[in-house]
Formats: C-alpha cells, sequence, structure tokens
C-alpha cells in the first residue's frame, strides 16, 4: 500500500460528498463507473470493478425500497379504510347485544366485548378502542357465534361477513408491517453500500491522482464526476502565522 498526501493549498481543490448524502455518491459512482468502462480496461482502475458491482447492487436497493414503500402506503389506506368498516361493524354489533342482553349485559363478554364493572355506568357494553382490541373482539365474537347452533346464530351482521372482515384486517396489516420491513431493511443495505461507494471513491480518486496526475488535482477528474473547483485566494503569509498547511491523506495499493 502507498501512502499519498495531498496538499490542499494548490489552485484547485475537489469537492466529494459525505457517505451519508446517499444519492449524491450514488450519482457520482454513476458518472464515475459511466467513465470508466469508456475507457480501456488495462487503464481502469483497481477499484472501478468493485464500484460499478456496488452501483447495480444500489440501484437495484434503491427501487426495491421505493417498490416497498408504495406496497406500504397502499396496504397502510386499505388498512385504515377496513378499520372504518370494522369500527362501524362493531357498533352494530355492540348495539345488537345491549339489545339482547338488556337485563344481562355481562354475557356480552362471551362475544367479545368488554363490559363496565363499576360506577353509573356499570353494565354498560364496551366499544374496543384500536385496531388490536378490534381483532381481538372479532375473534371472540366469531369463535362464539361458531360453536352455536346454526339456527340460534344472529342473523345480522353475517357471520361470513365478519370472517372475511377480520381476515382483511389481520392480512392488510400484515402486508404493511412486512413492506415496511422489507423497506427498512433495503434502506439499510443502501447506507452500507452508500458507505462503500464513498470509500472506494476516495480511494479510486487518491489511484487516480498518484497514476495519472502526479498527485495533484486536475481539472480533468471532473470527466470521472468529481467536482473540481477553484479555491479561493489564500490570505497573506503573515496572516497565517502558526497555521498548518491543510493537507488530505489517502492509501492506495501500490500499481503492480
Amino acid at each position: 500500500m502507498l501512502r499519498i498526501r495531498f496538499n490542499n493549498g494548490g489552485p484547485l481543490r475537489l469537492n466529494l460528498p459525505r457517505a451519508d448524502q446517499k444519492q449524491a455518491v450514488l450519482e457520482l459512482a454513476q458518472a464515475f463507473v459511466a467513465f470508466e468502462t469508456s475507457r480501456a480496461e488495462a487503464d481502469r482502475t483497481p477499484f472501478t470493478a468493485r464500484i460499478e458491482t456496488a452501483v447495480t447492487e444500489a440501484i437495484a436497493s434503491q427501487e426495491t425500497a421505493q417498490d416497498q414503500e408504495a406496497a406500504r402506503k397502499a396496504a397502510s389506506e386499505a388498512l385504515k379504510r377496513t378499520q372504518r368498516t370494522a369500527k362501524r361493524t362493531l357498533q352494530q354489533m355492540r348495539s345488537l347485544l345491549a339489545g339482547h342482553f338488556a337485563d344481562t349485559p355481562e354475557q356480552a363478554q362471551a362475544w367479545g366485548f368488554m363490559v363496565r364493572q363499576t360506577g353509573r355506568s356499570a353494565g354498560q357494553i364496551l366499544m374496543p378502542q384500536d385496531r388490536a382490541e378490534m381483532i381481538t373482539c372479532l375473534n371472540e365474537y366469531i369463535s362464539t357465534e361458531t360453536a352455536r347452533p346454526e339456527a340460534e346464530r344472529f342473523s345480522k351482521p353475517p357471520l361470513a361477513d365478519l370472517v372475511i372482515l377480520r381476515d382483511n384486517l389481520v392480512q392488510q396489516q400484515q402486508s404493511r408491517n412486512a413492506a415496511r420491513q422489507s423497506r427498512l431493511q433495503e434502506n439499510g443495505r443502501l447506507e452500507t453500500l452508500s458507505s462503500q461507494l464513498s470509500e472506494d471513491l476516495r480511494m479510486a480518486l487518491g489511484y487516480l491522482m498518484l497514476v495519472e496526475f502526479d498527485g495533484e488535482p486536475n481539472r480533468n477528474l471532473a470527466q470521472w464526476g468529481f467536482e473540481v473547483v477553484s479555491r479561493a485566494p489564500r490570505p497573506p503569509r503573515e496572516e497565517m502565522e502558526g497555521e498548518l498547511l491543510e493537507e488530505e491523506e489517502a492509501m492506495v495499493p501500490e500499481p503492480a
């Protein structure tokens, strides 16, 4: 390995995106690969093949994350609609049980509803408050109704409709959660690839500067996608007394 030290006191400087600037890193890597593949294979840097592979993987990961986010949003909206339907249906079920068990409201607990035990509202059949409680209530109601003789079951809402409603709630929640988890995994993979690309691009830049540009920033590096800009004039030397020259350091493999 060679250690090369770049003096940033020259007339040109290079602006590189940070590793956490994933899109900027990916765009730089794409530009780098595009120019490298236009050159003879023997002239390419030792890092080109690795960067090209990482770019392909990063683009695929980015697209998958976008697809999973779209799937999550679709499942989330479907789940919200189904939950609103479930709330209306559960209100009907509650009213049905409140009328059927007017004198013995505690019996409604067998159908999945909680009943207030104390206070002035004692005996009131309570509505489930969130999605988990709704699913639990539907499960209990379906289980109780399924165990009863068909002739004794409540006709409305139909048991078959409640089964479909419960299954939709569960399935849509699972689909939303699975899409969200997949998106998070792809985002994590993209962060790893971005960090790898950032490091490899710096190594490739060091190699190019060493092999092709005598260790100095050169405007021709823009062909690889690197941003090369003029350095602002430095202050007079007397104003810099006691200051150290700015330097950057990179490690690159020795050319074979």
